[in-house]
C-alpha cells in the first residue's frame, strides 16, 4: 500500500483539507510525521456528510498521535474530543454545549479547547482543555477547574417592561392569557395602538423555564453559537426576527449543514412576527406545519433533520395601509378594496391557526399620562405563574391544544345547557371555533383562580376571537 495519511469517509476535498491540517499542526507542535508509514482513519458515520474539516482534523491529529505512541492513549479513554484545529492552535467548535451535554449522558468526559464558557453550566462534567497540540505532552495539565455558573451572578441588561408605557388594559389581558396558556395570539390595531411595542414585552409576564426545557433549549441556541446565560437564569426565549428574514432563517435549513430557524431557537418561548402583511407569504404559510406539529422537518441533498418548534406565536399586523382603519384619532382615506387586500395578506388558513384575535385601540394622551392604568409586570407573572399550575395539577402538563373536544368539555367542567348558549351567541361555530373559545376559556379560569369554567369566562373568551 502507499504511503500516506489516508482518511475515508468523508468527500474528497473534506478529507484533503483535514489531511493537510493534521500534517501542518504535528510538524509545528514538534511531534514526528512520518510521509513513509501508511495510515488510514475512517471517519464515522459513513451517510452523514461532512462539512468542518478542522473538527475532523482535531481528532484524526488525537488518533494518530495515540496510534504512534507519543501521547498517553489513556487521555482519551473516556473521553470525546471536540474542537476545531488551526495550523497547532485548536479553537472551540460549534455547539459545545450539545457535545458537552451528551458527554455527560455518557458518563463520559470532554477533550476541547478553552474559552468554551458555555460548559460551565454543565454541572459534574470532566473537562480537559488543548489550546495547543503540544499540550497533549502534559496532561497533569490539561485539566481546568470549571466551575459551575452561577445565574445570578451573570449581569443582565434592564429590559422594557409592561410599566414602561400605558397600554389597553384589554390588550394586556389577551397577553396575559397568552403567556399563560400558550395561545397563539394576534394583536391587530391602528397606528398608534403599539402593538409591536406591547408583543416585545411579553417576556417580562412568561413563567420561567424548567431544568429539562434549559437544557433543550440551550442544545438548540449553541448550534447556532447563541448565549446560553439567560436560559439557565431560565428566562424563556423571546425571538423577534425582521419581516425581510429568508425562509431558511424563519424555519431552518441553510446551505450545507442544517441549522435551526427561528422556530426552534423560539421553543419553549415566544416567536413575536411584528406587521404580519410585510412578510413574504410563502414564509408565513411555512409557519402552520411548526405550529400544528411543534416541530419542523428540512429535508435537503445533505441530509434530513427534525428540530422542536414548540413555541407561542405573538404576532401583530395593521388594519389598512395608511393605519388609521378603525381610529379615533386619524382619518382613514384608503379605499375598501385596499383595506380588504391588505388584510387579505394574513391568510385564512394562518387566522385559524390563532387562538386569540385582539383589537387594539389607541391610547389617548391623557391615559398615556395616568399611572394608574399601568400594568405591574410582577404581579402579571405571578398570576400567569399559578395559572400554570393549576394546569400541571389539573392535566398533568398536558396542553390544552393536544385535548380533543371531549377532553376539553371535562377540563373545564361546563354543562351541556350552558355550551348550547355560548354557541347561540355566535351562530356558524365550527368544531375548531368551539375548541379554541374552550380552550382561552379555560385558560382564563385559571388565571382567575376557579376551579370550574363559568358564563363569564366563555363570553369573554368569544371577546377574543373576533376578527375586523
Amino acid at each position: 500500500s502507499l504511503p500516506g495519511l489516508f482518511i475515508v469517509g468523508c468527500s474528497d476535498e473534506v478529507a484533503l483539507e483535514a489531511r493537510l491540517l493534521v500534517r501542518c499542526a504535528l510538524k509545528e507542535s514538534g511531534f514526528l510525521y512520518s510521509d513513509r508509514m501508511h495510515v488510514t482513519v475512517t471517519v464515522r458515520p459513513d451517510s452523514t456528510r461532512k462539512y468542518a474539516p478542522g473538527n475532523i482534523a482535531f481528532a484524526v491529529a488525537c488518533a494518530y498521535l495515540c496510534a504512534t505512541g507519543q501521547v498517553d492513549s489513556r487521555i482519551f479513554e473516556h473521553a470525546f474530543c471536540v474542537g476545531n484545529l488551526a495550523l497547532s492552535a485548536v479553537m472551540p467548535a460549534r455547539s459545545m454545549f450539545v457535545y458537552g451535554e451528551y458527554a455527560r449522558r455518557c458518563d463520559m468526559g470532554l477533550v476541547c479547547a478553552p474559552g468554551c464558557d458555555e460548559l460551565r453550566w454543565l454541572e459534574g462534567l470532566e473537562i480537559a482543555c488543548v489550546g495547543n497540540l503540544g499540550d497533549l505532552r502534559h496532561p497533569e495539565f490539561m485539566h481546568a477547574d470549571l466551575l459551575p455558573r452561577d445565574p445570578a451572578a451573570v449581569s443582565v441588561p434592564k429590559a422594557a417592561d409592561l410599566a414602561d408605557y400605558a397600554f389597553s388594559p384589554y390588550a394586556v389581558r389577551a397577553l396575559a392569557i397568552s403567556a399563560a396558556g400558550g395561545h397563539d395570539l394576534m394583536l391587530q390595531g391602528p397606528r398608534g395602538s403599539r402593538v409591536n411595542e406591547l408583543a416585545e414585552r411579553i417576556g417580562t409576564i412568561l413563567p420561567p423555564l424548567g431544568m429539562e426545557e434549559i437544557i433543550e433549549s440551550a442544545c438548540i441556541h449553541s448550534a447556532t453559537r447563541l448565549e446560553v446565560d439567560g436560559l439557565f437564569r431560565t428566562e424563556r426565549p423571546v425571538r423577534i426576527p425582521h419581516h425581510s428574514a429568508t425562509l431558511a432563517s424563519l424555519v431552518g435549513g441553510g446551505c450545507g449543514l442544517i441549522r435551526p430557524g427561528e422556530v426552534s431557537l423560539a421553543h419553549n418561548g415566544v416567536l413575536v412576527l411584528e406587521d404580519m402583511q410585510e412578510w413574504p407569504p410563502n414564509a408565513l404559510q411555512s409557519m402552520r406545519q411548526p405550529m400544528r406539529d411543534k416541530a419542523v422537518t428540512i429535508c435537503r441533498t445533505g441530509g434530513r433533520a427534525t428540530m422542536p418548534a414548540d413555541f407561542t406565536l405573538v404576532a401583530t399586523c395593521g388594519t389598512c395601509p395608511c393605519g388609521h382603519f378603525g381610529s379615533a384619532f386619524g382619518i382613514c382615506r384608503c379605499s375598501e378594496h385596499q383595506v380588504a387586500g391588505y388584510q387579505e395578506r394574513v391568510a385564512g388558513p394562518l387566522r385559524d391557526e390563532f387562538d386569540l384575535w385582539v383589537q387594539v385601540a389607541e391610547i389617548s394622551g391623557e391615559d398615556a399620562l395616568d399611572a394608574e392604568g399601568r400594568i405591574d409586570p410582577a404581579q402579571g407573572r405571578e398570576m400567569v405563574i399559578a395559572a400554570r399550575e393549576r394546569a400541571v395539577r389539573r392535566d398533568g402538563g398536558r396542553k390544552l391544544q393536544d385535548m380533543s373536544l371531549d377532553e376539553l368539555v371535562g377540563a373545564c367542567g361546563v354543562s351541556d345547557e350552558l355550551l348550547r348558549g355560548v354557541m347561540a351567541m355566535r351562530p356558524g361555530m365550527t368544531d375548531a371555533d368551539f375548541m379554541r373559545v374552550l380552550r382561552v376559556a379555560r385558560t382564563i379560569a385559571d388565571l382567575d383562580g376557579e376551579e370550574t369554567v363559568t358564563y363569564g369566562e366563555l363570553t369573554e373568551a368569544l371577546s377574543y376571537t373576533v376578527h375586523i
